[in-house]
């Protein structure tokens, strides 16, 4: 009982650092001058976060963007065995998986290759899932949010997990709110959000059982400051932004401990009107700030769920290898991510103002590209980039230094492998796939045909059929066991690392499985109705009470 005690808290207090962090790192700008010529978050377990000053970037020519979240020893590139680089790639790996949909593979790839702890009953896997979820990074809010409010049992559990390590005791509604969606970001799904406020209103009456509003009420203010939040803040709304007076109209009649008194109500306005409810940062959140550099024409999206910022670097152009360019021609600013690689030109307004502004150049996937060191007469730290499938080049640079090329293609080679164990995967689960139709068409050509054969003489169709509904739908569910193992087993060439197949298949084996039905059962509340503009109007009450909000 102590030991829970304990973890609890440290988990509550790492929780609790991390939010500071989040809060205190808001607002800030990432600005790449012309004084550093390679960042890079390699051996780092944050990423290049807005908590990072300017001045502290200009002292640094070296400097890792995302590379690495967590401990060493879990992940991340830079030094180690083969086998602890190739355990870390599989690490990002995992993290790539659930940062696209759908993203319980990812959650399903880390808890077969460890990363997450295997447990025994449902209860206990969904809080170390929970846990993994609020305390790691490299982890996108937005596919936490999607995955929370997911209408599976077994997610239900992690979402009752995940609340359940935020703390809101002493906090009003809103700024509890606040602090809850730091965690992640409400999806666009309105019967997902809701799943999400019912938890927040359960955890919230948890924390402060005192509160004379009642479970449902809080859902319902909760629910409204939602709606006010997106209506005062959303970009294309600027024109028709609610009112106070619109915003207390919305919320007479609708509680049932009575009407909220107006000054309560008008604080929870001003509150919300001067700071945003926003989630706390992210990977993406850094892709999003480069994004906001980049201009000209063409400029690819970067802000995905999926990428992480790993390097930036300056490197220079190389037009002929035969001929001597000016010192600083053809100046390239090169961004690389986990799979992208991003070319772009310092502007001349960011050279003379100290401005972070980059014009874009090209940008290529990574995916079937090798990099190859060179050192040609003019250029001793030369830099190619092909395409292994026809050798064709299609960038060569120079470095800065020695160092500056070794780290940069260190980097560029480990995400490239990176890309290389998310294609295998792909594959292998495309190849599951393609065998699992064709068995099943194979199956339901026989069956068809048994069938006819049975209908002809008179017997025996019906029985046919049946059979062959059933053998389809068990081909089915074993196929699809394949296709997550495969995803816990796929190899590296890279390192010439194996992995051993059978110990995955065992480790996969152990993951408990969610029975149907089972699972915390989603709290009842009372149904909502909106207007097309958002606003709240009508709730149905079940308790009738006086609050010292109240008038």
């Amino acid at each position: 009982m102590n030991t829970n005690m304990v973890a609890n808290t440290n988990v509550q207090q790492q929780y609790s650092n991390q939010n500071q962090q989040n809060h205190k790192s808001q607002g800030g700008q990432v600005l790449f001058s012309n004084n550093i010529q390679y960042m890079n978050n390699n051996n780092n377990n944050s990423s290049i976060s807005s908590s990072a000053t300017t001045e502290s970037l200009l002292q640094h020519h070296y400097h890792h963007g995302h590379h690495n979240n967590t401990a060493a020893t879990t992940a991340g590139g830079g030094g180690g065995t083969n086998a602890d680089i190739y355990r870390k790639r599989l690490y990002r790996v995992g993290l790539n998986l659930f940062n696209k949909q759908p993203s319980e593979r990812g959650i399903r790839f880390l808890i077969a290759n460890n990363f997450i702890e295997q447990s025994v009953t449902i209860e206990e896997q969904a809080r170390a899932v929970a846990i993994f979820l609020i305390t790691r990074k490299g982890v996108s809010r937005q596919m936490i949010g999607e995955y929370l409010a997911d209408n599976n049992p077994f997610n239900k559990a992690v979402l009752k997990s995940f609340v359940a390590e935020i703390n809101l005791t002493g906090l009003i509604v809103d700024e509890a709110l606040r602090s809850f969606q730091m965690n992640f970001r409400f999806p666009g799904e309105a019967q997902k959000i809701e799943r999400l406020v019912e938890s927040f209103a359960d955890r919230y009456k948890e924390c402060n059982p005192n509160d004379v509003l009642s479970r449902d009420s809080i859902f319902i203010l909760a629910f409204a400051i939602i709606m006010l939040n997106t209506d005062l803040h959303k970009p294309t709304n600027i024109k028709h932004r609610m009112t106070q007076e619109q915003w207390l109209s919305n919320l007479k009649g609708v509680f049932s401990e009575g009407d909220l008194s107006s000054q309560f109500l008008l604080g929870v306005y001003k509150r919300i009107k001067k700071q945003e409810l926003q989630t706390g940062p992210d990977h993406v959140t850094q892709v999003l700030k480069v994004q906001s550099t980049i201009v000209g024409k063409d400029v690819p999206n970067l802000c995905l769920s999926h990428r992480r910022l790993v390097c930036y670097c300056r490197l220079y152009e190389i037009r002929d290898v035969n001929r001597k360019e000016k010192v600083g021609q053809h100046q390239r600013d090169v961004f690389l991510f986990n799979d992208l690689l991003l070319i772009t030109k310092t502007t001349n307004r960011s050279r003379n103002n100290q401005m972070a502004e980059y014009q874009y150049r090209s940008s290529t996937s990574l995916d079937g590209l090798q990099v190859n060191i060179f050192a040609k007469g003019f250029y001793a730290h030369g830099i190619r980039i092909s395409r292994r499938v026809d050798q064709k080049c299609l960038a060569l640079f120079n470095a800065r230094n020695e160092l500056d090329q070794k780290r940069f293609v260190e980097d560029l080679r480990e995400s490239i492998a990176e890309m290389d164990e998310m294609e295998q995967i792909r594959i292998t689960k495309s190849s599951s796939l393609v065998q699992l139709n064709d068995f099943m068409l194979t199956t339901t050509t026989t069956n068809n045909n048994n069938a006819i054969m049975a209908s002809s003489s008179g017997h025996g169709t019906y029985h046919n059929n049946n059979r062959q509904q059933s053998i389809s739908s068990s081909n089915l569910h074993s196929s699809n066991g394949d296709i997550d193992g495969n995803l816990a087993t796929s190899d590296s060439t890279i390192n010439d690392v194996d992995i051993d197949d059978e110990q995955n298949k065992q480790q996969q084996q152990q993951q408990p499985q969610s029975p149907n039905g089972s699972g915390p059962n989603p709290s009842t509340t009372a149904p909502t109705t909106t207007t097309s503009n958002g606003h709240l109007v009508q709730h149905q009450q079940q308790q009738q009470q006086q609050h010292y909000y109240h008038q």
